[in-house]
């Protein structure tokens, strides 16, 4: 009977173990899938995660979602550039040297007419001279009127010219011999230019503390950092009153406003140096740091920052932190910026749900 009681005793026991295995196995079961499941939901909307590789921030972008959202990628590859230094200045306003060449042309039309007029009177005062020598066929009186109205045209004819030689000095002091004597010159095909806004001019001041020369080149840009090549016409007799230095004229093609600020970007006389080429669409600015998001893979992305190093057109040279062969975006860094920072949040959110 006792041997019988101990057999059912260690039946149940058995089967209390078995019943508390199950039951734990089918909780893990259960705790798993809905992980899963919740991760699935989570990362769906999007098709985008975010992970910490090496401490840096990466972010994993499905390759329909990259489409759908234009991102572009380009290889680095390696180019030759020159040092440069950067040097500001203004578009010139040519409304004083419009006025000086209407006065000059003014002022030699009356010139001209002084002395036509005087040597009319020069000619009428030698006639009467050798009529009045000729047996007296003129009077003293005639002749000596004679003299008198040909002295004052000379002198109206000197004034005359001194006065359009005033004015054409007035407009090489304040604007140099070369761009005066472009302006003054009917004909004068950059001055022309000038006039119908192809070209405008500008004046470039090189920064003091500087051993440089004039470029016979150099590039300049405004409002975006598209560059817009100008060319030296002379050196400006006038300084810059914001900026010190010497200042230089430089004429560009391009239809930029009067007294808009410039930025010159002069090419230093050392050899070139090699860089590789960054876009500037490439580039994100985030805790004032600039960054570029270099592709790890397929679907995989993280952010780098990125020092300039040296400006270029649309973009910028830089020699270190980069290597050819990167693949960087060039065209929707911002939405990866924007989605990479929304993953953080989110993934923040889910760990305070986890606490509670």
């Amino acid at each position: 009977m006792n041997a019988h009681r101990t057999v059912k005793f260690a039946l149940a026991v058995t089967l209390l173990i078995v019943v508390a295995a199950l039951t734990l196995t089918c909780d893990r079961i259960y705790l798993s899938e809905r992980s899963n499941d919740h991760d699935e939901k989570s990362a769906a909307p999007h098709n985008s995660s975010i992970a910490d590789a090496d401490a840096l921030p990466v972010v994993t972008l499905a390759t329909a979602a990259q489409i759908q959202s234009g991102i572009r990628i380009a290889v680095l590859t390696p180019h030759n550039y020159r040092r440069e230094t950067v040097a500001y200045g203004s578009v010139v306003d040519l409304q004083p040297l419009i006025d000086y060449r209407t006065r000059v042309a003014a002022a030699h039309s009356a010139a001209e007419t002084a002395r036509a007029i005087a040597q009319a009177s020069e000619a009428e005062y030698e006639r009467n001279r050798i009529l009045y020598a000729d047996n007296q066929n003129v009077s003293l009186k005639t002749l000596q009127a004679a003299r008198a109205t040909a002295a004052a045209d000379r002198a109206k004819a000197v004034s005359a010219l001194l006065s359009e030689t005033d004015l054409r000095a007035a407009a090489t002091q304040q604007f140099g011999k070369t761009l005066a004597t472009s302006a003054l010159i009917t004909d004068a095909q950059l001055f022309k230019a000038f006039l119908k806004r192809d070209k405008v001019l500008l004046m470039i001041t090189l920064p003091l503390g500087e051993n440089l020369t004039a470029p016979s080149t150099i590039e300049i840009s405004a409002y975006t950092l598209h560059r817009t090549r100008a060319v030296l016409l002379s050196s400006s007799p006038q300084s810059d009153p914001v900026l010190p230095g010497r200042s230089y004229f430089y004429y560009a093609d391009t239809t930029l406003p009067t007294n808009t600020r410039i930025v010159a970007y002069l090419p230093l006389a050392d050899t070139q140096q090699r860089g590789l080429f960054v876009p500037t669409d490439a580039q994100v600015w985030y805790g004032g740091q600039s960054w570029v998001y270099i592709q790890l893979d397929k679907n995989r992305f993280t952010r780098r920052a990125v020092s300039r190093q040296a400006s270029g057109n649309d973009g910028f040279y830089v020699t270190r932190g980069f290597k050819p062969g990167d693949a960087i975006v060039v065209r929707g860094a911002q939405l990866l910026l924007s989605e990479e920072f929304r993953a953080q949040i989110k993934s923040g959110e889910e760990g305070d749900d986890d606490d509670d």
